[in-house]
């Protein structure tokens, strides 16, 4: 009886750890269309490949927030080199995703962002095949964000 209620406590402490998030870092409120750029990150809806897998986005090392199917994230940036990144999460726990891109941004442009999914092979693990998926991250147009294509 002890050893499953241990067992049960393990597996609650594991889930909570888990489900825990980082907090936003707030935008900077000296930042104007003057003197930054906005960057756009958007992730396309209705994919069906890596639907369950959340994607954190960092902008230059800072969170900005989470993204799950469809959703988007806007921040201002200084003009300079940006990085943008993103990390893979499923039920709260690193998925080993993580893909980045480089930009350099002048101030008063807009830069847009699309995160998509894709299967990139198979393989197989005794009788059972697993897809194996991955995840891009690619510079778009203005239309192509409107859209959310």
């Amino acid at each position: 009886m002890r050893m499953r209620v241990f067992v049960l406590l393990i597996f609650v402490s594991i889930i909570l750890v888990g489900c825990q998030t980082q907090s936003v870092k707030p935008e900077d409120p000296t930042l104007n269309e003057r003197n930054s750029s906005a960057l756009h990150i958007y992730r396309v809806a209705g994919q069906f490949v890596g639907a369950g897998i959340e994607h954190r986005v960092f902008v230059s090392g800072d969170y900005i927030g989470a993204l799950r199917d469809g959703g988007s994230v806007s921040r201002r940036v200084l003009s300079g080199t940006v990085t943008a990144s993103i990390s893979g999460y499923a039920f709260g726990m690193p998925t080993g995703i993580r893909k980045e891109i480089v930009l350099q941004v002048s101030p008063g442009n807009e830069y847009f962002i699309r995160i998509s999914n894709q299967v990139s092979g198979f393989y197989s693990a005794g009788p059972n095949p697993v897809v194996v998926t991955s995840s891009g991250m690619e510079l778009v147009s203005k239309e192509q964000w409107q859209a959310r294509q």
